[in-house]
C-alpha cells in the first residue's frame, strides 16, 4: 500500500465520494455476519481454523467501526489550532488497526502451533467449507469497493479497511483449503490447524508492512523523487522566468501541503509576483488534484525572501508575508 497521490478524478467519481459511509456500514454488517457464522460453524464442525477465522472477522468489525469515526474526524476543516487539518487522524487510527491485526496474528499462530504440538485436533466437519466460501465472496466485495473508494477519495482509512478485508479473505481461503485437505484422512487432520498457523503469519507480515508505511507518513518522510521531478518539469514549462530551488511535500490527509522555493530572476514588483503565483496556482490545481494548500517562497535578487501562500479563497492564507 504505497502512499501515492490520487490522480485527477474521472467523471462520476462523486459516486465514490458519496458512498464511502455506506461502504463502511456494509463492511461492518458483513464482517459481523461472517464472525457469527464462522464462530458457530467452528464450534459445530470442530474446526480450529474456522474459529480463528471468526475471531479475525470480529476484529474487522471493531476495526471498521473505529475507521468510520476516524474518517469523519479527518474531514473536519482546518483551524487555528490545527492549521494542517485533521487528516493524519486516519493514519494514526490505521496504525492502531494494524497493531491489533498483528496481535491477532500472533494469537492465531500461537494457539494453532500449540494444537499441532499437543496433537489436540480432530478431523473438522465438512460443513465449514461453505462457510469459508461465503466468507471469501463477502470479503472480496468489501475489499473491492473499499479499495476503490479509498483510491478515489485519497482516504487512507478506507484503504486500511480494504486491507482488513483482504487479510480476512486470505484467512478464509487457507481455512477452506485446510478443512478440505483434512477430509482425506487422519494423517491430513493437521492441515486444519496448519492453515490457521499460516493465516496468522500472513496477518503479521501484512500488519508490519502497513504499520511502517503509516508511520512514515506521520513522521513526514520525504516523498518519492518522482514528485519533485514532475513539479520541476511543470515550473520549467511555464513562462515564469523562475527556477525551482526546493520542494517540500507534507501529506495532510487526502491532500498534500506543498511548499516551493523559486528563484525569480526579475521580480518586477509585487504585482508581477502575485500574478506569477496566481497563474502557477491555477496550473497546479488543474493538473495535480492531489495538491491542497500551496505556499511559494520567492527568492528575488537584492530582495528579502517572500512567502506567498497560494489561495485566493481562504482569507487566512491569502496574505503575502515577508520575512
Amino acid at each position: 500500500m504505497k502512499m501515492r497521490p490520487t490522480n485527477n478524478l474521472p467523471e462520476g467519481c462523486s459516486d465514490c465520494l458519496n458512498c464511502s459511509d455506506k461502504i463502511m456500514l456494509w463492511s461492518i454488517g458483513g464482517s459481523f455476519f461472517l464472525a457469527i457464522i464462522k464462530l458457530l460453524g467452528g464450534v459445530y464442525s470442530s474446526s480450529s481454523g474456522l474459529m480463528a477465522d471468526g475471531i479475525q472477522s470480529l476484529s474487522c468489525v471493531i476495526g471498521s467501526t473505529i475507521i468510520m469515526f476516524s474518517i469523519r474526524i479527518s474531514k473536519k476543516q482546518k483551524d487555528m489550532h490545527f492549521p494542517f487539518g485533521y487528516g493524519k487522524v486516519e493514519y494514526l487510527v490505521s496504525m492502531i488497526i494494524f497493531s491489533l491485526l498483528m496481535g491477532l496474528g500472533v494469537y492465531i499462530s500461537g494457539s494453532s502451533l500449540l494444537l499441532m504440538l499437543n496433537g489436540n485436533y480432530d478431523i473438522p466437519g465438512v460443513s465449514g467449507v461453505p462457510i469459508a466460501a461465503i466468507s471469501i465472496f463477502v470479503n472480496f466485495l468489501i475489499y473491492k469497493y473499499s479499495i476503490c473508494a479509498g483510491k478515489k477519495t485519497g482516504s487512507n482509512g478506507m484503504i486500511a479497511n480494504a486491507y482488513q478485508a483482504k487479510a480476512d479473505l486470505y484467512s478464509s481461503t487457507a481455512v477452506l483449503a485446510g478443512i478440505a485437505l483434512a477430509q482425506l484422512g487422519t494423517v491430513f487432520a493437521i492441515c486444519d490447524p496448519l492453515a490457521a498457523f499460516a493465516v496468522g503469519l500472513l496477518i503479521i507480515k501484512d500488519g508490519v508492512t502497513h504499520w511502517k508505511q503509516n508511520l512514515q507518513v506521520i513522521l513526514d518522510k520525504v516523498p518519492d523523487p518522482e514528485y519533485r521531478s514532475k513539479l520541476q518539469a511543470l515550473v520549467l514549462n511555464e513562462p515564469l522566468g523562475a527556477t525551482l530551488e526546493y520542494v517540500r511535500l507534507k501529506r495532510t490527509g487526502e491532500k498534500y501541503w506543498l511548499g516551493m522555493g523559486l528563484n525569480v530572476s526579475d521580480g518586477g514588483g509585487l504585482d508581477v509576483l502575485e500574478e506569477t503565483t496566481s497563474h502557477l496556482k491555477s496550473v497546479l490545481h488543474s493538473r495535480m488534484s492531489w495538491i491542497g494548500h500551496v505556499e511559494f517562497f520567492l527568492n528575488v535578487p537584492d530582495e528579502p525572501v517572500i512567502a506567498a501562500p497560494l489561495s485566493d479563497t481562504d482569507s487566512s492564507e491569502d496574505e503575502t508575508q515577508k520575512s
